[in-house]
């Protein structure tokens, strides 16, 4: 009996990590093209983050992304390159399928909008708002306004926007149903419920903002009194947050289950409510940076130069915050914020101090908790790339990634190589 049969003998019997599988080619960028960039809103109030337009299906089954070609711009869903547009949205991907915005400049101030999803335009509008689209992808909910204005054209004067749905039958053909005419929208992506089957979303009768909610008609939810900026709910959309200013004093006002909270703060950032209603979390200013508040918190801990992005875990009994120190605002443009070092802070719910710092990146974004709030995953870019993290677990960097998707074998995600687009397996031990 050899020394080296008794090594790998005993190797043997100890747990093995699962390995990784090799990633799997989804399609490739069409030479001569580059992916799109967007503008993402962040948790801070008016301040955004630089993102790309590529998106991936959860399941692995699907990308699409927004190919440019100097002036115009192209849905891709695979390897199929779509017509070239003025605009393209980027997609959003539900139920097998990539749904996009596309437009086509009409005139010096007109355009023409449509949903383009399967290869197809649906419906011609003058304008159309961010696309919501139900979890199974039968249902797509935007914001329409006809006769609407570009440029240095002036508003009309009577403004009338419509929540438009379109569904789709089982022939494949979509139906767009419109609402009332409401004076204006709060210009972010409604909201859908798990099911797909009620839907909420932001409106303006006068000065007034209010929530209405959407099943087989349209029903105030609640009337917030305040003119909306951003609004946020839980999994069944019945407990809700609703941030704006107030119209007398411009400041800001948070209401969560239509009662105020946050009072004293001279702002107030994008509220996330957790899956079950219990909780509502915000970044507000202090005098020494930004902080984290949870419910009607008066004095809420750690201090940062500036918060991008918050996540309850699945029972609410944690919450993840994406926070910086050192960033600067972006001399194109500055609600852009840049540099700085990314980390990813836990707070547990009951505790006022967060757990210890995460590990620094120059970029961080996309907080996945597992079914069960044990694991947190995200990606996070450094010098060589972009990779997914989950506690000491670190993939292999990347030119892009997609966000985490925890599975049996660990965590899947899309990434980018080159012109690769790519589906890739991160083992968990």
């Amino acid at each position: 009996m050899t020394a080296a049969w008794v090594t790998s003998s005993l190797l043997a019997l100890l747990p093995q990590s699962p390995s990784a599988s090799p990633p799997r080619t989804l399609a490739q960028v069409p030479e001569g093209f580059a992916l799109s960039e967007e503008l993402v809103r962040t948790a801070e109030p008016s301040t955004y983050r630089r993102g790309t337009s590529l998106r991936f299906a959860s399941d692995g089954s699907l990308v699409a992304y927004v190919a440019r070609r100097g002036d115009q711009a192209h849905p891709v869903v695979g390897s199929e390159l779509g017509p070239a547009y003025s605009d393209v949205s980027t997609p959003c991907i539900a139920g097998g399928r990539a749904f996009f915005v596309v437009s086509r400049v009409t005139g010096e101030n007109t355009a023409s909008s449509w949903v383009w999803v399967d290869g197809k335009e649906v419906e011609r509008e003058d304008w159309i708002g961010e696309l919501a689209v139900s979890p199974n992808g039968k249902r797509v909910a935007y914001w329409t306004f006809p006769g609407a204005r570009y440029g240095d054209a002036p508003t009309p004067e009577v403004r009338k926007h419509y929540l438009a749905v379109a569904t789709r039958a089982d022939s494949g053909q979509w139906f767009v149903a419109r609402g009332k005419a409401w004076q204006g929208c709060v210009e972010q992506v409604p909201l859908f419920d798990a099911t797909g089957a009620a839907l909420l979303a932001g409106a303006f009768d006068g000065k007034a903002g209010i929530l209405i909610e959407r099943r087989q008609r349209e029903t105030v939810a609640c009337e917030g009194g305040v003119s909306i900026r951003s609004f946020a709910a839980s999994r069944d959309l019945r407990a809700t947050a609703i941030e704006g200013t107030n119209d007398n004093s411009q400041r800001s006002v948070l209401l969560f289950k239509q009662k105020r909270v946050g009072s004293g703060f001279p702002s107030i950032g994008r509220p996330v409510v957790d899956a079950g209603g219990k909780h509502v979390a915000y970044v507000v200013a202090t005098a020494d940076g930004r902080s984290v508040a949870i419910d009607d918190e008066k004095t809420p801990t750690g201090r940062w130069d500036h918060v991008f992005e918050l996540a309850f875990d699945p029972a609410g009994e944690e919450l993840a915050q994406v926070v910086n120190r050192g960033g600067s605002t972006d001399p194109q443009y500055e609600p852009c914020i840049l540099g700085g070092e990314h980390f990813v802070v836990v707070r547990a719910l009951g505790r006022a101090e967060p757990r210890a710092d995460g590990p620094k990146f120059g970029a961080i974004r996309d907080l996945v908790w597992d079914a069960k709030g044990e694991r947190l995953a995200y990606s996070a870019q450094d010098a060589r790339g972009w990779r997914i993290v989950c506690g000491d677990v670190q993939g292999e960097p990347y030119a892009d990634v997609g966000a985490a998707v925890f599975t049996a074998r660990g965590i899947e995600f899309g990434a980018r190589d080159g012109r690769e687009l790519l589906w890739c397996t991160l083992p968990l031990p």
